[in-house]
Parts: structure tokens; C-alpha cells; sequence
């Protein structure tokens, strides 16, 4: 005979409720994972949108800067085809200053500085090595800016208008050799001097200088010559080129450095 095996409904009610919580328990948490896998995925989204725009910032930043210094590195490359080798030296303001004061006797301490002051204000007006320019006054007159030099036979124009020419004896004037005759037009143009006799200014002197140092070097080269610098220094003495006088330049800018370099 069978026996029936009693049935505990409660029991059976428990474990359906059981079930259900653990079902609900395990949907609860896959919901929490999903909910928090897209605000991790959204975070870092966002994240990687932000770090994307700051890298394309600073490559754009760093390609500016890329251009800018190929650029440089192209102008600094023709200054260097263009310019004399000597340009390329240089000897600091207070070693010229010293050098100044140490020689030229003949000339005051306070002309010493007024010209060697102006020697820089116009190199760098005309971005011209001062050392030329603090050879020049050397040559010409070992800094006297009082003097007047020898006589010399010049072409000048008739007239400011007038393309006619004629040739006439004259002296160069002051501390930089300057033949006025010759200069007139453009150094009162250029607003450097008036008359004459400011060219005895050790400052006016000076400037007429290098604004003819500068005139020059804007000319064609001289025949033969690749650098600007050395194609000017040759006119100065004499429109076509004296290489005597560009060799007493030479000599002394090299005896300035050699100085500096050995002492």
C-alpha cells in the first residue's frame, strides 16, 4: 500500500518566494553594472573628446612654431651668404669703450663716448656690425673729429634737380672722412645735417657715417664680390672700391678680435 508523501505548502510557497528574490537580486545588479558601465564609458568618452582637443591644440601650436623658426633659420641663412665673414664677429661695448679710452690721446674723454655711443645706436638702426663702424673713424682720422684731410678732386651734381656733373677740390670732413660735396643732398634729405661745418659734430659725423656705409651696401655688389659688408667698406673711400682701404679695415676689426681672443 502506498503512502502519500504529505505536502508542505508553505514550504513550497518559501521557495517560489526565493527564487523570485534572487532573480530580482541578480536583474538589480546587472542593471547597477549597466548603469555604470555607460556613465564609466560616457566619462571617458568625454575624457578622451577633452585630452583629443588639448593634443590638437598644442599640434597646432607646435606647427606655428615649426614655421616660424624655418623661417628664421631662412632669413639667418642669407645673412650669412650675404654678409662678410668678418660681420659674423663681434667684441663686446665695454671692451671698445676700454680700447677708446686707452688710445687716441689727442681726442676728450667725453667725444670718445659720444661717438662710441653713437657707433651702436646706428649699428643697430642699420643692422651693421659695430665693429665696422668703429673701424672706420679709426682709419679715417684715428678718431679726430676736428680734423680736415687732404685735398682731394671730386665729381658732384651741379644741382639737386640737375643729373649734370662737374669735378671740384675739396676735403673730407671729421672723425669718419666725410666729403660733403658729395653727400649734401642725401644727409640733409635724410634729415643727418644742414650745412658743412655739422660735420665737425662727433655725433653728426658719425651718423652721416653709417648712413653711408648703409647706401653703399644697398648697391649692386662690386664685380667679383658676394658679401655686402666688404662690397661697402671698399666704396667708402671711392664709389668704384679701394682695396687698400677695405684691407686697413680688415686689419684692424682682426686686430680688435685677435685682442680679445689672446689677451
Amino acid at each position: 500500500m502506498n503512502e502519500e508523501i504529505p505536502i508542505d505548502k508553505n514550504s513550497e510557497i518559501k521557495g517560489w518566494k526565493n527564487g523570485v528574490f534572487v532573480i530580482t537580486l541578480f536583474l538589480l545588479i546587472a542593471i547597477m553594472i549597466g548603469i555604470s558601465d555607460s556613465y564609466l564609458n560616457n566619462k571617458t568618452i568625454n575624457n578622451l573628446s577633452q585630452n583629443y582637443k588639448t593634443l590638437k591644440s598644442e599640434y597646432n601650436i607646435v606647427t606655428l612654431n615649426v614655421k616660424k623658426l624655418e623661417k628664421e633659420k631662412k632669413e639667418l641663412k642669407h645673412k650669412i651668404s650675404t654678409c662678410n665673414k668678418d660681420s659674423l664677429v663681434n667684441v663686446s661695448r665695454e671692451d671698445l669703450n676700454a680700447f677708446l679710452m686707452k688710445y687716441y690721446k689727442k681726442t676728450s674723454k667725453r667725444s670718445k663716448e659720444i661717438m662710441l655711443n653713437e657707433i651702436f645706436i646706428q649699428s643697430e638702426k642699420y643692422d651693421i656690425n659695430p665693429l665696422i663702424l668703429f673701424a672706420i673713424p679709426h682709419v679715417e682720422s684715428s678718431y679726430r673729429p676736428w680734423i680736415k684731410h687732404k685735398m682731394v678732386r671730386v665729381k658732384v651734381q651741379l644741382s639737386r634737380k640737375s643729373k649734370k656733373t662737374k669735378e671740384i677740390t675739396t676735403q673730407a670732413i671729421g672723425s669718419c672722412g666725410v666729403i660733403w660735396e658729395f653727400w649734401k643732398y642725401k644727409l640733409i634729405d635724410a634729415g643727418i645735417a644742414e650745412v658743412k661745418s655739422d660735420l665737425f659734430d662727433p655725433a653728426i659725423n658719425i651718423r652721416a657715417m653709417a648712413f653711408i656705409f648703409d647706401y653703399n651696401r644697398n648697391l649692386p655688389l662690386l664685380k667679383g664680390e658676394t658679401s655686402k659688408d666688404k662690397s661697402a667698406a671698399l666704396r667708402y673711400f671711392g664709389i668704384t672700391g679701394d682695396r687698400a682701404y677695405y684691407q686697413k679695415i680688415d686689419k684692424f676689426i682682426g686686430s680688435l678680435v685677435n685682442k680679445k681672443i689672446y689677451e
